[in-house]
């Protein structure tokens, strides 16, 4: 596991269809970038931060932005299963984050504690940017938790 003065490298799985989503989201994560708490990278390398992205291999925390694309999308699909067995194999934590109103019953990402805790997806948000604080704050917690 990691320790308080550790980096967490976050992995961010995301479907390509949904990369304006994916934006809105990385930008929420530049105090914890700033501040060294994380290392981010994304399944389609488009943020590698200088060339020393995360791999899904090396991640510490994986997170998946939930949206109907995501659910679709077979590379996601591909991602969920590996997320999945480094997360039962190792203890890697998966934060799913309901980007979009999305039915996720019948995928083992129901077996976790879904982000935002209304089960709302942001989008559907009257006040987006409350929904996505909410999201950073409870992320800030499971990293310093971590």
């Amino acid at each position: 596991m990691l320790t308080k003065t550790s980096i967490t490298n976050l992995f961010i799985a995301y479907s390509e269809k949904d990369v304006n989503t994916y934006k809105k989201f990385y930008h929420q994560l530049d105090d914890l970038k700033r501040d060294h708490k994380i290392k981010v990278s994304d399944m389609h390398a488009t943020t590698t931060e200088q060339g020393r992205g995360v791999r899904l291999d090396d991640a510490d925390m994986i997170v998946a932005l939930i949206t109907p694309n995501f659910m679709q999308s077979e590379p996601c699909k591909e991602v969920e299963a590996v997320a999945f067995h480094k997360h039962h194999t190792k203890g890697i934590p998966i934060v799913p984050i309901l980007m979009e109103d999305t039915d996720i019953s019948n995928s083992s990402l129901n077996e976790l504690a879904v982000l935002p805790s209304n089960n709302r997806g942001i989008a559907s948000w009257d006040n987006q940017q409350d929904g996505l604080n909410e999201i950073i704050s409870k992320l800030k917690e499971r990293i310093h938790n971590s």
